[in-house]
C-alpha cells in the first residue's frame, strides 16, 4: 500500500512536473512568436525607412560609407573635367558678340575707303570673327585670292581656339566612368575575399559589402552625365559660332570685292 501511494505521489509529482515545463515551453514559444513578430515589424520600418530616404539619402550614405581613396579620385576627376567646362563657358560667351553689327560697321568704313578704322575696329573688337576680318585687311592691298586664303586659314585656326579643352572635358569623362568601375571591382573583390576567409557566411555582411562596392560606380555615373551634358552644350555653342564665322567670312569676302571694284579698277 505505501508503494502504491508513493507510486502515485511520484507520478503526481512527474505530471506536476511536465505541466510546468509545458507552460514554460508555451510561454517561451508565445514570447518567442512576439519577438518574431517584434522583429517583422522592426525590419519592415528599416525597409520602408530605407524606401523613403531616396536618391539624396542613398548618395549621402553612400559616399560617407564608401571607400575615400577612390571616392576622392572619382571627386577629383569630376572637379577638374567640371573647371575645363566653366573655363569653355567662360571663354566661348566672351568670343560670342553680335557679328551683324561688326560687319555692318566694317562695311560701313569700306564703303568710305577708311581701312584703317575697319582695321582698328576689328583689333579692338574682341571674338574670333572679328581675328579673322582683321587678318584679311591686313591684305587687303594684294590680290582677292589671297585674301581669301588668309581668311580661310586664320578661320580654321580660330576654329581651333575656339575647341581647346574639349579633349580635356572627354578624357575627364572616360576616366571618371574607369575610375567608378575600377572601385566597385576592387570592392566586389574585397567583398568575395573576405567571404573566402571568413568562418561562417553572413548575408547581412556580404550584402552590406557589395552595397558599399557599388557607390564608386554611382557617382562615377552621375558625375560622366553631368560632365557629358556640359559638353555637348559646349560642342553645340561652338557648332554655331563656327557657322557664324563661316556665313561672316563670306560676307567680309563680298566686302572686300566691292572695296576693290571701287577704289582698285
Amino acid at each position: 500500500m505505501k508503494k502504491f501511494f508513493a507510486f502515485f505521489a511520484v507520478a503526481g509529482i512527474l505530471s506536476l512536473g511536465m505541466v510546468h515545463s509545458a507552460r514554460a515551453q508555451d510561454a517561451d514559444i508565445s514570447k518567442g512568436f512576439e519577438q518574431a513578430e517584434e522583429y517583422e515589424v522592426m525590419d519592415k520600418d528599416t525597409v520602408e525607412t530605407a524606401g523613403q530616404r531616396g536618391v539624396s539619402g542613398v548618395l549621402t550614405s553612400g559616399w560617407k560609407e564608401g571607400d575615400s581613396g577612390l571616392m576622392s579620385l572619382v571627386g577629383i576627376a569630376f572637379v577638374l573635367g567640371l573647371a575645363c567646362c566653366v573655363e569653355r563657358i567662360l571663354s566661348l560667351g566672351l568670343a560670342d558678340i553680335d557679328i551683324r553689327k561688326l560687319m555692318e560697321k566694317v562695311a560701313s568704313a569700306l564703303e568710305k575707303g577708311d581701312v584703317e578704322g575697319a582695321t582698328n575696329l576689328c583689333h579692338n573688337t574682341r571674338g574670333p570673327v572679328a581675328a579673322v576680318c582683321y587678318h584679311g585687311l591686313s591684305r587687303i592691298d594684294e590680290d582677292s585670292d589671297v585674301v581669301e586664303r588668309m581668311v580661310v586659314s586664320y578661320r580654321e585656326v580660330q576654329s581651333g581656339n575656339l575647341k581647346k579643352r574639349c579633349l580635356w572635358i572627354r578624357m575627364f569623362i572616360v576616366t571618371t566612368l574607369a575610375l567608378g568601375v575600377l572601385g566597385t571591382v576592387i570592392g566586389m573583390a574585397m567583398a568575395f575575399d573576405s567571404l573566402c576567409y571568413a568562418g561562417g557566411f553572413s548575408v547581412s555582411d556580404m550584402a552590406g559589402n557589395i552595397r558599399t562596392a557599388l557607390f564608386p560606380m554611382i557617382f562615377a555615373l552621375v558625375a560622366a552625365i553631368v560632365l557629358y551634358v556640359f559638353y555637348i552644350y559646349i560642342q553645340n555653342w561652338i557648332a554655331t559660332m563656327e557657322n557664324r564665322m563661316k556665313e561672316a567670312s563670306l560676307t567680309f569676302l563680298d566686302l572686300v570685292m566691292k572695296y576693290n571694284w571701287k577704289y582698285k579698277r
